[in-house]
């Protein structure tokens, strides 16, 4: 195999892997309609950019979809629900956190981090933006690995 191919192999491969974080910071992009989430964006690292820290934040937070479902499949036995019953949590598991504790992480530790990003100073209703925000990207990666679990417990499997 020569050189050439070798890199296309791994772009290719990052390309696929990232795809689903793309796709889903494209269908999270309503909330930067909120000036604290847009607020909370920009005063993350890189601070001052909005765009490449937002992408970094969609690519960061789809890791353990993207992981959970390779180590599932690598892992566990196709036969039977085991893969649909993984997947299950999996999507259980990641949709808790992100609408859970990540929203208490930013509303209670950043600001402990000198990383003033709440310019309404209300952590209650910023905790539930946050909250809201979190469920929304853990649903776009609910519904079609949903699906996926529901084709694996199929009668016959995948």
């Amino acid at each position: 195999m020569s050189p050439l191919q070798d890199v296309f192999g791994w772009v290719l491969t990052l390309l696929v892997l990232s795809l689903p974080g793309l796709l889903a910071a494209v269908l999270w992009t309503p909330l930067l309609l909120s000036c604290r989430v847009r607020t909370l964006v920009v005063a993350l690292p890189p601070r001052g950019s909005l765009l490449p820290t937002y992408v970094g934040i969609a690519l960061t937070a789809s890791v353990p979809y993207v992981l959970g479902l390779a180590v599932i499949v690598t892992v566990l036995p196709s036969e039977g629900a085991a893969w649909s019953n993984a997947i299950f949590t999996l999507v259980l598991a990641v949709g808790v956190v992100y609408t859970l504790f990540v929203p208490t992480a930013a509303v209670v530790g950043l600001p402990r981090l000198d990383v003033a990003w709440d310019p309404s100073d209300s952590p209650v209703a910023s905790w539930l933006l946050l909250a809201v925000g979190g469920f929304w990207y853990a649903f776009t990666f609910a519904v079609p690995l949903f699906a996926l679990a529901v084709l694996f417990a199929w009668p016959g499997g995948y």
